[in-house]
């Protein structure tokens, strides 16, 4: 990582174009990507390989997690709720 950008891993659930639109956002707000987790499970899923993995790697690398949108996170408010601990570590790069 270079030393003035800040660490940061990408989150995608199926889109290629998440992963464009993430970096370009990591690229314009002085954060570097250091990984991308892809996830084939539905966001309705609670138990997501993927999102666990780039919060690990997140809070180990104390960097952030950078997601497209809201909903990459959960497809319910019950999940969303569930990544309280964790809202420090996550970037959203577009609404």
């Amino acid at each position: 990582m270079e030393k003035n950008l800040k660490a940061s891993c990408i989150y995608v659930r199926r889109s290629l174009s998440s992963s464009t639109i993430c970096s370009q956002w990591a690229a314009s707000n002085g954060y570097q990507v250091g990984e991308v987790f892809r996830e084939s499970r539905s966001g309705r899923q609670a138990n997501r390989q993927g999102l666990e993995a780039a919060l690990a790697w997140a809070e180990l690398n104390e960097g952030v997690v950078i997601v497209q949108k809201p909903c990459r996170l959960g497809r319910t408010m019950a999940l969303i709720g569930k990544l309280e601990p964790h809202l420090s570590r996550i970037r959203i790069a577009s609404m």
